[in-house]
């Protein structure tokens, strides 16, 4: 499928997760590394072996510090490239593969394995540079040669279509390719990869029909996602046939992805309906 797609002129870029496993927390099932190594595979919590650290919301959090466990994933990751052709990797919560017994590191072991790596340093490696641990949110922080997630692009892009006036200055610095997050070390405005929305919050029809998140569908009584979407519904809650309120939304729609596409730096179109 890989080279049918490269046959096209498209280039594949898999979206993977190395930063947590389906046996969860304490509580989870085992399934492969903790009933191997448990302390090797895992970050553990300091005094409280059986407990586990939970950077990425999901239970667990794999620790590359350990050989094997980063061996583990860049064999994987090579694997990916020579046998299957792909052209780089979107990594999920990047920031929890590059902590250290000390934090987040960009120049922790990890990086410095890609960096070296004959194979692996020659692929576009893409970072959502935050986790949900202790000094998570690295947006800018990563190693020269990185692309990254830039969510102040996303949440400035839709502001300003709502609030002009108090976002002018910012908007001013993402057209610029957000110099003022990624021009350290000799990274370019490439090194952000804008977007307007992804797989959580609102997506470009929602964040100019509704005002508020309407969850109830899923049985979660409306408290799970953010509540944060720098939306607005054009001062209709919802759907509507209104004909001025329905050219305003379209207008707006229009506006956000022609930020998108001509604002400097990788544009990233991702998300649902």
């Amino acid at each position: 499928m890989v080279q049918r797609l490269h046959a096209a002129g498209i280039e594949v870029i898999l979206d993977v997760v190395y930063n947590h496993t389906a046996e969860s927390d304490h509580a989870g099932p085992t399934l492969c590394f903790r009933g191997i190594d448990n302390a090797a595979y895992y970050w553990l919590r300091s005094g409280h072996l059986r407990f586990y650290e939970n950077f990425t919301g999901c239970g667990n959090s794999l620790r590359l510090t350990h050989p094997h466990t980063l061996q583990l994933v860049l064999d994987s990751l090579r694997y990916w490239v020579t046998e299957m052709h792909v052209d780089g990797f979107r990594f999920d919560l990047a920031a929890t593969l590059g902590r250290e017994d000390s934090g987040f590191d960009p120049r922790g072991g990890f990086f410095d394995c890609v960096r070296q790596d004959p194979v692996l340093a020659r692929v576009k490696l893409i970072a959502e540079p935050w986790d949900m641990g202790f000094g998570g949110y690295q947006v800018g922080r990563f190693p020269a040669g990185w692309l990254e997630w830039n969510d102040r692009f996303r949440d400035t892009a839709r502001a300003f279509w709502v609030r002009e006036a108090a976002y002018r200055g910012a908007m001013a610095a993402r057209i610029a390719g957000s110099s003022d997050i990624f021009k350290h070390d000799g990274r370019r405005p490439q090194a952000s990869i804008n977007f307007i929305t992804a797989h959580d919050g609102f997506n470009p029809e929602r964040s100019r029909e509704l005002q508020r998140k309407h969850n109830g569908a899923n049985g979660q009584d409306n408290h799970d996602g953010t509540a944060d979407n720098k939306s607005w519904n054009c001062g209709v809650e919802g759907p509507t046939d209104m004909l001025a309120v329905n050219t305003l939304r379209g207008r707006l729609k229009r506006s956000l992805l022609a930020t998108l596409m001509f604002f400097a730096g990788y544009a990233h179109a991702a998300g649902r309906r």
